[in-house]
């Protein structure tokens, strides 16, 4: 069964582009081999991940995620069946808040973690788009 999970959280990273960097790589790779695909937006002080897969690698990856001291205030927004992913090619595309300021708006912790899902999953397109 294939499922997506968004989440929010603050980052502790405080915009280290190389401690981003050691993330973006160590995520395409253990992505990959475990046939998670998604996005992860991040900017000074959030971050917010869509992951797509199978559930059962998803849940794992999520709870080891959720356990990373590189944030906290970690907020599940979504997570549902899926039949299909709406990432696919992406073993983890990468959008910085910093290098697009217009997203930065739409992808504020107190508002992300406040949203419906219709909301979430528009701010997940937003994200294929960028």
């Amino acid at each position: 069964m294939l499922i997506t999970i968004s989440y929010a959280s603050r980052s502790l990273v405080n915009g280290d582009l190389g401690e981003i960097e050691k993330l973006r790589i160590v995520s395409q790779t253990n992505n990959k081999a475990t046939l998670i695909t998604g996005a992860l937006y991040h900017d000074h002080d959030t971050f917010f991940q869509i992951l797509e897969g199978e559930a059962d690698e998803v849940d794992r990856l999520f709870e080891t995620i959720s356990q990373d001291p590189r944030h906290t205030d970690i907020k599940c927004l979504v997570r549902r069946e899926i039949e299909s992913r709406a990432m696919p090619l992406w073993q983890m595309k990468f959008v910085s808040g910093v290098a697009a300021p217009t997203l930065a708006e739409d992808f504020r912790y107190d508002d992300l973690i406040h949203s419906d899902v219709r909301n979430v999953v528009q701010k997940a397109a937003s994200l294929r788009a960028a």
